[in-house]
Formats: structure tokens, sequence, C-alpha cells
């Protein structure tokens, strides 16, 4: 009887044990499904607000700057004019359509359609349909008429339709004399690309992801507080990154594990380097753009604030650079600029770090060094520079660079970015306007306290 009731004990806690550990697994499981769902969601819309957001930045960005240089190109109102079998957009005295190769060339170097609205009206455009016919003649729709044109505000949409077609485009108002709104200029990228994008990233996320729900379930007594650590430690690493925290590393166990964990790793860096390219990098040279060059200089001056370390800011400018476009074309002008930016790049190596500050511009950033020593390496890139040989059929093209370089001190006390960069561009100025391909150094107060 004994024997019985003691057989029958066994017997009810290996059913006992059976039920807490499937309770248990469902326990680990689900806490890891909802977080690993909800994660996703959150990564894909913060992911997906991220990059419009800075899309909408470039757009801006290119967008004022080619209106900048079209008004200095072209002075003059802006006017229809019409005839019994067509009607035209003016620009001054010259037609708007006769500067599609300009826009063509804009489209090549940002990636973004150019159009020109007078009225509602799309008169001249880089748009074109799968045939290759160009959008002209469509007409954008009453709420872009009404925010863009009557509120007089340039606006940013991230589903804007054409013919089917979403796309993400930023509109500013454009102003005949006496400040009349006229027509819209738009600049605009294909959402599709940028969907694409979003779900190349997210997708391999969502895989690992539920994999690894799966391994947690079967291993969960086991394995749950490591895999629950690299859980974390990845989280952490992709909200930084949608922060714009872009310079992070995975803790190398979680990123050197020999699973899927560890492939989730590699795709999240994949990710954030593929994002920090689009972020920090300009297209064509490779260099670090605008924004991020200046977000680096503000970091170095606030080391020279804090730390008490030196440092001095260049502007750089390729002489008389126009001319190769001109001349010779915009593909040999993007080979001018591709290898000058090679060349600084090269140069600057271990002296502070290079961007492209604006088309045929650059700024360079010489990391604890002095006014004098700075201008003494600027003398050795500038020989590098007329090095440089592009061949472009019997043509042999040289390059000259004029460069003003500034401290990023002044009376002993560090300056503001905006500052410093501005005297440093007057040096620029001086040297263009003294001959250029030349140094202009700002002059040092030597005086003792």
């Amino acid at each position: 009887m004994r024997k019985r009731i003691t057989m029958y004990g066994v017997e009810k806690m290996a059913k006992r044990k059976g039920s807490l550990k499937r309770s248990y697994v469902i326990m680990m499981v689900l806490p890891i499904l909802v977080c690993g769902i909800l994660t996703i969601w959150f990564s894909y819309h913060r992911f997906t607000g991220s990059i419009y957001n800075e899309i909408e930045k470039e757009l801006k960005n290119s967008a004022y700057t080619f209106l900048g240089t079209y008004e200095r190109l072209r002075p003059g109102n802006y006017e229809e004019m019409k005839s019994q079998n067509m009607a035209a957009l003016m620009k001054g005295s010259e037609l708007v359509a006769r500067d599609i190769k300009l826009l063509e060339t804009i489209k090549d170097d940002t990636g973004f359609d150019v159009s020109f609205f007078y009225g509602e009206l799309r008169y001249v455009t880089t748009l074109e349909n799968d045939e290759g016919q160009k959008y002209v003649g469509s007409a954008t729709n009453s709420v872009i008429r009404k925010e863009v044109m009557e509120e007089d505000k340039a606006h940013f949409y991230n589903n804007v339709k054409l013919e089917g077609e979403e796309y993400a485009a930023y509109y500013i108002p454009l102003h005949n004399t006496g400040d009349k709104v006229v027509g819209m200029l738009e600049f605009v990228a294909n959402a599709k690309g940028v969907k694409k994008t979003v779900n190349k990233a997210v997708f391999p996320i969502i895989i690992i992801t539920a994999i690894l729900m799966v391994i947690c379930g079967t291993i969960a007594l086991r394995y749950a507080a490591g895999i629950i650590n690299a859980f974390q430690k990845i989280n952490s690493f992709l909200l930084k990154v949608e922060k714009g925290e872009l310079s992070g590393e995975i803790d190398p166990r979680t990123k050197n594990r020999d699973d899927e964990i560890g492939q989730m790793s590699k795709t999240a860096m994949s990710m954030q380097k593929s994002i920090r390219q689009l972020v920090e990098l300009d297209a064509l040279t490779q260099l670090y753009n605008r924004r991020f060059g200046d977000k680096n200089l503000k970091k170095i001056l606030g080391k020279v604030g804090t730390e008490g370390i030196k440092a001095s800011v260049c502007i750089g400018d390729i002489d008389f650079f126009k001319k190769f476009n001109d001349t010779y074309g915009h593909d040999v002008g993007d080979e001018v600029l591709k290898e000058v930016a090679r060349t600084l790049r090269k140069s600057m190596a271990g002296c502070g770090f290079v961007a492209r500050w604006g088309g045929e511009e650059f700024l360079l950033v010489f990391d604890k060094m002095e006014v004098e020593d700075a201008a003494a390496k600027l003398e050795t890139i500038l020989d590098d520079i007329h090095r440089i040989e592009i061949v472009n059929g019997e043509d042999i093209l040289h390059i000259n660079m004029s460069f003003g370089v500034a401290s990023a001190c002044v009376d002993g006390k560090v300056d503001a970015s905006d500052n410093v960069l501005k005297r440093a561009d007057n040096l620029l100025y001086y040297a263009k306007e003294h001959g250029r391909n030349q140094v202009v150094a700002e002059k040092q107060d030597t005086t003792e306290e």
C-alpha cells in the first residue's frame, strides 16, 4: 500500500514538473514575443521617421542651394509666355526649359528630381514616366497649392502621388518683384526607394528576431539570462541608432556569438554603417558632408574650450572650377572634385578631418595645430594638389586651390563655430581677390600677457 502511494506521488510530481516547465517556458517566451514585436514595430516607425527626416533635410538643403544659385544665374521675374500652340515659363529673358540640362545635372548629383511650377502647373521638370515622357503640364493638388503658394511657406510632404507613384517632396514658393508668389520649386525623391531601404534594413531583423524567439522558447531554462542580456544590448544599440548616435559599437561578446544573435548584431551594425554613409558622407566625394562637418567642427571647438587644445579651421576652394564644367563638361568637373577630395583626405590623415562644404568648397579642420603649423601643412597640401593630373583626351588638366585658415581662438578664448568659419571664409575671399592659388593665414598676436 505504501509502495502504491509512493509511486502515485512520484507520477503526480512528474506531471506537475512537466506542467511547471511548460508554464515557465511560456512565461519566458511570451514577454520575449511581446518585446520582440514591439521592438520591431518601434524600430520600423522610428527608423522610417529618421530616414524621412534626413531626406527632408537633404531635399531642403538641395532645393535652397539650387534656388540661390539659379536666382544669381537667371535674374529677373518668372513669367508665363503663351502662343497659339504652346505655353512656356520665362525667368527674366531666358526660357527655364533651356536649363533642363542643369536640372538633369542636379538630378544626377543629388538623386532628386526637380520641377518648376508657375501657378499650379508644372512647366519644367526632370520627372518622367516609364516611356520617358516628362510630366510637363501636370498640376499640383489643392492642399499643396494652399499651404505653399497661398500661405507662402516652404513645405515637406512624404506622400505626394503622381501617376500612381509616391514621392517625398519639398516645395519652395517662387517670388517675383513685390514678393508676390507666382509658382513653386519642387525637389522630390521617389518614396519607393525609401520604403525599400527601410524594408531591407528591418526585414532581416524581423526574421532573425522570430528565429531567436523560437530558440529562446526551446532553451529558455538554460540560456534565458544570456539571451535576454544579448537582446538588451542589441536593443540599446538600435535605440541609439534611432536617436542618431551612429558611432556606437555592439559588445564584442554579443557581436561575435556564432548564432542568430551574432548575425543580428552584424546586420544591425551593417544597417548603422549604411545610415552613417547616408547621413554623414557626401555622395560624390565620399568625404564628410556639410552637416557632419559642422557637427565635427563644433565637437573639436568644444575640446578646445574644455581641454585647452589648439585647433585651426580652413576653407578651401578650387580655383576657376566653373571653367572645368563649362569647358570640359560636368563629368570632368566631377572627376576634379573626386581627385581633390582623395588628395585632401590622404593629406589630412592624422591632422584632423576634411569635409565637402558645398560645390567646390572644402572644410579642413586641423586638430591640435596652431595657424602657423596649419598654414605650413596647407602649403604641402597645395603642392599635392598641383601634382594632380586629369587626363581628358589629349588634354592634361591641372588644378589650383585657394585656402583661408583661421585660429579656433580669439584673444585666447575659443570662438563660436559660425565666427571661425566666417573668419576663414574672409581669408579665402582675400586669397581669391589677390591672385588665387595660395594659402592666406590669419595673423596671430604673439604679444605675451
